[in-house]
């Protein structure tokens, strides 16, 4: 039997280096925000929504894998 592969969302390898990368995205996401606060265009709020949307993604899956790593061991 092979092993389980992961999840096609599954974006980190490491729950360190999901929670490291999420918080990233959401910075840059935030100054997006700050941008889109000062010049409301349909561009820069698309954008923050962008990379809010990867940088949760990434935290989900770090919060995932360290729930399996407690789990398991």
């Amino acid at each position: 039997m092979k092993p389980a592969k992961n999840p096609w969302w599954q974006t980190a390898q490491t729950p360190r280096q999901g929670f490291i990368t999420g918080s990233v995205w959401l910075f840059v996401a935030a100054g997006w925000l700050v941008l889109a606060l000062g010049d409301p265009s349909p561009w820069r709020w698309a954008f923050a929504a962008a990379w809010a949307v990867v940088g949760v993604g990434y935290l989900v899956s770090a919060v995932v894998l360290r729930r399996r790593q407690r789990d398991s061991g």
